[in-house]
């Protein structure tokens, strides 16, 4: 989280890691072990822009993620074994059977050069996963470009792509909007302009009510939410594979 770099740089990376995050992503989970079906024990899968791992691997399996599972990023990280730029990833054409890659374009500036990449490094018929912000904040890692909607996505994503859609849809919920505006609101109220003040009052606050995010899951339990019809989502997704083998489904 980038309101962790108004700590001391020291201490930035272990505060962000356990910082509570104000959205909750509904659908990552169910797509990881979708992956991790397909893929199976031999294949293997590249995570783009990983980070520390964290919850944006929740679905995957200890002993997969062990063997199966390949991180890169922009700077060196716990689970990053390669270090690169997503606009040119070191990894031979037709190489990886499945590429994940959860908030990463909206960072980006040529999201045509990267996407083309992630569909460079797939095998045919190989798995494509994207995850993006719709409602959140401005955040600047280091930089912020753009917000996607669910169809702007795809669009995107497909166009004269040899590219596939298996599904698609809100991945993180309006409960989550809430919480980030609220949290962010609060913090500008009482912090009087001052901005050292303002990220400091913004992570109490999100400290504070994270858990509320959870509201989420039961929305989507008690009221049977399409996430494809979503009006107010935090973040959206699209899943998909690269032409070459109609066997992969959805299931």
């Amino acid at each position: 989280m980038q309101y962790a770099k108004s700590f001391s740089f020291p201490y930035r990376d272990w505060i962000r890691s356990y910082l509570p995050s104000p959205t909750l992503n509904i659908a990552a989970e169910s797509i990881h072990r979708h992956i991790e079906h397909n893929v199976g024990p031999d294949g293997t899968v590249l995570i783009v822009g990983c980070g520390d791992g964290g919850e944006g691997l929740s679905g995957f399996s200890e002993e997969f993620l062990e063997n199966s599972v390949i991180g890169t990023d922009i700077r060196e990280t716990n689970f990053a074994e390669l270090l690169s730029d997503i606009h040119r990833l070191p990894v031979r054409d037709g190489s990886i059977d499945a590429v994940v890659c959860q908030a990463v374009l909206e960072h980006i500036e040529d999201v045509n050069i990267a996407i083309d990449e992630l569909t460079r490094v797939l095998k045919p018929s190989g798995l494509l996963y994207i995850d993006v912000p719709f409602l959140q904040g401005y955040h600047a890692l280091p930089t912020d470009y753009r917000r996607f909607t669910s169809n702007g996505l795809e669009n995107t994503v497909t166009k004269e792509r040899s590219l596939q859609t298996i599904d698609s849809g809100a991945s993180k919920g309006p409960t989550s909007v809430l919480l980030w505006v609220t949290c962010e609101y609060l913090a500008y109220l009482v912090s009087f302009g001052n901005h050292k003040l303002r990220k400091t009052l913004s992570v109490g606050f999100r400290i504070l009510t994270f858990w509320v995010k959870y509201f989420d899951k039961l929305l989507l339990k008690t009221h049977g939410f399409d996430t494809r019809s979503m009006t107010i989502p935090s973040a959206v997704y699209w899943y998909g594979r690269k032409k070459g083998d109609e066997s992969v489904s959805a299931e």
